[in-house]
């Protein structure tokens, strides 16, 4: 929140001091923010987007996240090659997807 006398928030003041953009809409448009270059291409591309997204929390999510970590020791290892383990990495991980899909309903088992 604004300070009572009317002043900036402290995570405000935070964010400038960390060079970074605060996530409040009203707080990014802040002189500070918008007048300084460093900040103001972030800031316009921030009011160009209508919404951010970010992906949700799902198991699947972390599934995918566990199979790049997995792949890459296989890559580290010498036992896949980079491509190899990415092919793998999106095989299995497009594998659970479709599972999660026909247990929600969205596309029957003859469907790939």
């Amino acid at each position: 929140s604004p300070r009572p006398d009317g002043g900036t928030s402290p995570i405000s003041d935070y964010n400038f001091a960390i060079h970074n953009i605060p996530c409040i809409r009203e707080e990014a448009l802040q002189e500070r923010f918008v007048g300084d270059p460093k900040f103001s291409v972030f800031v316009n591309e921030l009011l160009t987007k209508p919404e951010i997204v970010s992906q949700p929390n799902l198991p699947q999510s972390q599934f995918y996240l566990d199979e790049i970590e997995r792949g890459r020791e296989f890559v580290t290892m010498y036992e896949k090659t980079p491509e190899q383990s990415a092919k793998d990495t999106e095989t299995r991980t497009n594998e659970i997807l479709r599972d999660t899909y026909r247990q929600m309903g969205v596309f029957n088992h003859d469907q790939n």
